[in-house]
């Protein structure tokens, strides 16, 4: 998704970036739990049949699916922020709050889009000088469009696209 913050005339301010979240972790919170209590609703049947092997092995499965959530949850809090200046082009990107950081003169930055032929997505370099790096990895191919849209407006030169 991107959060578009552009101001005067969308020549400055700035773009984040960031995937998309289907569900919130309360909602996951919440399917967690109602996972929980269907694995134990069945583990009581077995264990009044005296079946109690079973027990571990449910809880270790509402283990590993609350571990794999989380895993994916931690991933998804991923940005990236692209500032614009007058004069610099700033791309901060990381993980809950933006630990690293690139500077660039506005006037030098290029984009390049690559578009395969297959089913793979779209790529999105930024290019400056014979320095080459993508950005927007995890967007949609839709949100994709909107951002060449958005830097073919903020930045003058794309490169071949």
């Amino acid at each position: 998704m991107i959060d578009n913050q552009l101001v005067d005339d969308n020549q400055t301010g700035s773009l984040t970036l960031y995937q998309n979240q289907s569900l919130s972790w309360k909602g996951n919170k919440i399917f967690i739990a109602i996972l929980a209590a269907y694995t134990t609703f069945f583990c009581i049947g077995w264990y009044q049949i005296g079946a109690w092997l079973v027990l571990p092995f449910a809880g270790a499965e509402v283990l590993l699916v609350w571990v794999l959530i989380y895993t994916f949850k931690l991933h998804q809090r991923y940005r990236e922020q692209l500032i614009f200046t007058k004069d610099q082009f700033i791309i901060k990107s990381g993980h809950k709050q933006c630990d690293h950081e690139k500077v660039y003169p506005r006037h030098a930055v290029r984009f390049k889009v690559f578009e395969p032929k297959t089913w793979h997505p779209k790529r999105l370099y930024i290019q400056y000088l014979d320095q080459q790096f993508e950005i927007a990895q995890y967007l949609s191919d839709e949100d994709k469009d909107d951002l060449i849209d958005l830097l073919e407006k903020l930045l003058i030169r794309p490169a071949m696209r």
